[in-house]
């Protein structure tokens, strides 16, 4: 960006997929969906017994470098 004091040739190209570990979603799930512009894509099983769906967000034009699991 222009207005941005970083240089752009040292700036931030993308971002791959992330993972958070929450032990409740509820409050992150807000975070993410109304103050960042996540949107909830889905959900897979957690590979550990007793332990809830894993949740699946996305932003922009999602696929792998949009999106977030928490």
């Amino acid at each position: 960006m222009e207005k941005s004091p970083v240089p752009q040739e040292m700036g931030i190209l993308g971002l791959g997929p992330v993972q958070l570990t929450v032990r409740y979603a509820e409050r992150t799930t807000q975070v993410l969906t109304e103050l960042l512009g996540f949107r909830k894509k889905g959900s897979y099983p957690s590979h550990l017994d007793g332990q809830p769906d894993i949740l699946v967000f996305e932003t922009g034009e999602g696929g792998t470098g949009g999106r977030s699991t928490c």
